[in-house]
């Protein structure tokens, strides 16, 4: 992994999107999505976008190679396995990340929501995919190239990608950040360290302003599509098409929404936004 200038990348770069790897620049075949060694070694030779530590892009798909063979190396098992047995079996949580064929029939199926640009950040983002084919930020979806067409495959759902294909329901994602809430997950200070902000300001891959911790989006209060709607302390994470999962300290209280009718938004879905404000009445 030190190669091409990684040497100096430390585990908190990597954790809060300052490592420069959020996406690989040469090409790969499709099937390489499901090949783990391939993926990580093409990681561990590329060289970052940018000098590590001096900005931050969103490792959309890539996080889940890096943070993954990490954690393979630590714990000894897949990432998906470690993750499960370390949180999803103690909280007794209904959370996966590399599904056994024998529960496939409980996914719903994934499909695109029609009709809707989405906002600015979105369309900034779209265009760039379309017009820009080796720009790091297309690259960052699009490669390898099955990234944004294969959810619904078997091959997907069995693989372990802990940035991509995690298979679970909003009470699992509310149930993980409870877990974090009430400290059965990480003793104070480490939360403490994990909601604290590492990353702030221009997303390099985005194309729009974020905010990180390490693993975790904060709350940008002033910012219409990057607020939880909750507390200026909320911290958690929106993912592709809408799904959301997030913790506000201040009110005590942890969200889970998840949809399988893709919205096209960048940061939060207004779907779950709206869903939040009504929460906050109720408190």
């Amino acid at each position: 992994f030190a190669a091409a200038g990684k040497e100096s990348v430390t585990l908190r770069q990597l954790l809060c999107h300052q490592a420069g790897l959020p996406a690989l620049r040469e090409l790969l075949a499709p099937e390489a999505l499901y090949d783990w060694q391939t993926m990580v070694d093409a990681l561990a030779a590329e060289a970052p976008w940018w000098t590590p530590g001096t900005g931050h892009g969103y490792a959309a798909i890539t996080y889940g190679w890096l943070a993954g063979e990490l954690l393979r190396r630590a714990d000894g098992r897949g990432p998906g396995e470690s993750i499960v047995a370390r949180v999803a079996k103690p909280l007794g949580l209904d959370f996966h990340v590399g599904l056994a064929d024998e529960e496939f029939h409980r996914v719903a199926h994934i499909a695109r929501g029609k009709g809707n640009a989405g906002d600015a950040a979105a369309q900034r983002l779209l265009q760039v995919t379309m017009r820009e084919p080796t720009a790091m930020t297309t690259r960052a979806f699009t490669n390898p190239p099955s990234v944004l067409t294969s959810t619904n495959k078997p091959e997907w759902r069995r693989m372990q990608q802990p940035a991509a294909n995690g298979h679970g329901n909003a009470r699992s994602l509310a149930g993980f950040y409870a877990g974090l809430l009430d400290g059965s997950l990480l003793e104070s200070e480490m939360l403490e360290e994990l909601t604290r902000e590492h990353s702030l300001g221009d997303d390099k891959t985005l194309l729009t302003r974020t905010r990180f911790g390490l693993g975790c989006m904060l709350d940008q209060p002033d910012v219409p599509n990057a607020t939880y709607g909750l507390g200026p302390r909320a911290f958690g994470h929106p993912g592709a098409g809408g799904s959301i999962g997030f913790a506000d300290p201040e009110h005590d209280v942890a969200f889970g929404f998840v949809t399988n009718t893709l919205g096209p938004y960048v940061l939060m879905d207004p779907r779950a936004q709206k869903l939040a404000r009504v929460l906050a009445t109720c408190l």
